[in-house]
């Protein structure tokens, strides 16, 4: 029972969802969709009274007109209702997709998407918004016509024997238990399978798109994918097929039982008839009512256990919006304009859903306006300490402070007003240039400031001698779109940091010149430090001739600083920081030699 009424709750909450979507067209349905289902009990009415007129020989000039009027409105009503259902879907699917994204804006951390299990509610939200929307409309809008026609239609029929009603509707409702029954069992399995489902969402666009496309050929790894796919499909394909062998098996047996209580109140009404119990034209009105009541309630049966396969997924959908990230941003104080001080105070930290510690008490200083180099092997903790000093996360041990400020009483969104970012792993936004770059300050995105942006990240001659241009579209994905090389991407990237530089009181530079040859990123980090002044300024770089444009390098080895000083103090008092450096210079000096 408890699940029956969060049914029927989740149905009236979806309807609330379908009128705040499009109120106007909701409302326009609410009131066509009852007149429409009571419109074919009225033809059979009809029917039934002109055929007694004429065995009668009475004037059926008036019931004609009326009957012709009621045909009129049930063709006129079909493609009208069909219109506004569709230009209502359309409303509903935007509503859903834009409430999604409303969802995705408010978590401000990244804790949430190191989840597993979120990233498969998500996927299967995600994949289906763009049809589960039409059947909640289609079947639930259906439902109510069904059930006003049904009702219309026992009222017709109650001229005749209550129990010939009884021997029609009641066979209807173990038959809507099975199969809500069974629904309920092939959503549960599907959402089961949201895991394998995203497997094969992930194999196809291995074998199907550029990004891949390389390896793919040069590994001949087409057969390696086609069989995992095959593998995976066969195995969701046989759990499918065993649920809707069983509903078709259900739905057999009470087709028969259906056609058994029909045929049985024909005989007697036919007999009822016969014994001057009913008039002759009864047995028309009989016969269209009783026969489109079966098949209204199996459509009602089949719709509502459609419905009910909607409505769990709206219930899916409307628990994701209330998700909320492991970490909760309470933060309220404001920071100051200019430069910041940072400071790492024995700070520890594991990613969620994972035991190994990335950072062991790490503690740093950085004064405001200071340019410091951050340096060390891959997996050492460099991007996690830009990612904890982002606010993405927060630490398991110790604390961040910004100008002396606990960073988890700061304001998130006012701390990431004062810093900008550039990311190792940055964004490839497949839109025009302009936008692609103006998306870092739409306050600012002026065609000259986005020139000189793009200016300032190398990419002038590119602009100039490629005949680029601002509305150029960025990747093969869309019509007229161009491709860029992995460098192109990462100075658009670049671009988007010096486009709102100056705003910024912080800037965290997290390696993003690993596609750049060794001059430009000399040449962009050095057009940083110039256009830096009054700004903390923090970069990662595995080239380690760039730690001489800073006051001081961080050197970190395994989680920990194995080092803070000035490149000059660490070449003279850190041996690990000085192999790492030789290491690097040497295999220059090998590789510049013609020997």
């Amino acid at each position: 029972m408890k699940k029956r009424l969060d049914c029927l709750r989740i149905y009236a909450k979806s309807l609330h969802e379908i009128y705040l979507a499009a109120p106007g067209y909701a409302v326009l349905l609410f009131i066509l969709i009852p007149l429409q289902s009571v419109l074919p009990v009225l033809l059979v009415v009809l029917s039934q009274a002109l055929l007694t007129e004429l065995t009668r020989q009475a004037t059926t000039t008036a019931t004609l007109v009326s009957w012709a009027i009621v045909l009129l409105l049930l063709c006129l009503f079909t493609p009208l209702v069909t219109m506004i259902q569709g230009l209502m879907t359309d409303k509903l699917v935007a509503s859903i997709n834009l409430r999604l994204m409303a969802h995705s804006s408010q978590l401000l951390g990244l804790a949430v998407f190191e989840n597993s299990a979120y990233y498969d509610e998500l996927e299967f939200i995600r994949s289906e918004a763009a049809w589960r929307p039409v059947n909640l409309i289609v079947f639930g809008l259906s439902v109510i016509r069904d059930t006003v026609t049904i009702v219309s239609y026992i009222l017709l029929l109650s001229q005749f024997s209550w129990w010939i009603v009884v021997l029609i509707v009641v066979p209807a409702i173990p038959q809507a238990l099975v199969a809500y029954r069974i629904q309920r069992s092939s959503f549960e399995s599907m959402v089961d399978q949201s895991t394998d489902a995203r497997k094969l969402q992930y194999y196809t666009e291995v074998l199907l798109t550029e990004k891949d496309a390389k390896e793919m050929r040069i590994f001949n790894a087409f057969p390696f994918f086609t069989n995992k796919y095959k593998r995976t499909y066969e195995k969701l394909h046989n759990q499918t097929r065993r649920i809707r062998t069983h509903q078709m098996s259900r739905s057999v047996v009470f087709v028969i039982l259906d056609a058994v209580a029909v045929t049985i109140s024909l005989v007697a009404v036919i007999h009822g008839i016969q014994t001057n119990q009913y008039q002759l034209s009864s047995l028309l009105a009989f016969t269209a009512a009783v026969t489109a009541l079966a098949q209204t309630l199996s459509e009602l049966v089949e719709g509502s256990s459609m419905l009910l396969d909607t409505l769990l997924y709206m219930q899916k959908y409307f628990h994701f919006l209330t998700l909320r990230e492991p970490t909760e941003f309470h933060g309220t104080k404001q920071l100051p304009q200019g430069p910041l001080a940072v400071e790492f105070a024995n700070v520890s930290f594991h990613y969620p859903q994972s035991d190994a510690e990335v950072l062991h008490q790490v503690s740093f200083k950085i004064a405001p306006g200071e340019k410091v180099a951050i340096v060390g092997e891959n997996g050492s903790g460099k991007s996690t300490l830009v990612k904890l000093l982002a606010n993405f996360y927060q630490v398991d041990q110790g604390a961040i402070l910004v100008d002396g400020q606990p960073l988890t009483e700061v304001d998130v969104q006012q701390y990431r007003a004062h810093i900008r970012v550039a990311f190792q792993d940055f964004s490839k936004f497949l839109l025009p240039l302009r936008e692609s770059v103006g998306i870092a300050d739409t306050n600012n995105d002026a065609d000259a400031n986005i020139v000189t942006a793009l200016t300032k990240a190398g990419l002038g001659d590119w602009l100039t001698k490629q005949a680029v241009g601002l509305d150029t579209q960025l990747g093969k994905r869309f019509p007229g779109g161009i491709e860029l090389s992995g460098g192109q991407w990462q100075k658009i990237a670049v671009a988007r940091a010096f486009l709102t530089n100056e705003k910024a009181d912080l800037v965290i530079l997290d390696e993003p010149t690993a596609a750049i040859d060794p001059n430009a990123e000399h040449d962009l980090y050095d057009q940083f430090s110039k256009l830096s002044a009054n700004k903390t300024v923090l970069f990662i770089t595995h080239r380690l001739s760039s730690v001489t444009m800073a006051d001081r390098v961080l050197f970190i080895a395994d989680g920990r600083v194995a080092g803070f000083a000035t490149h000059a103090e660490l070449m003279h008092d850190n041996p690990q920081y000085r192999h790492m450096y030789m290491t690097q210079a040497e295999s220059y000096v090998k590789g510049s030699n013609p020997d």
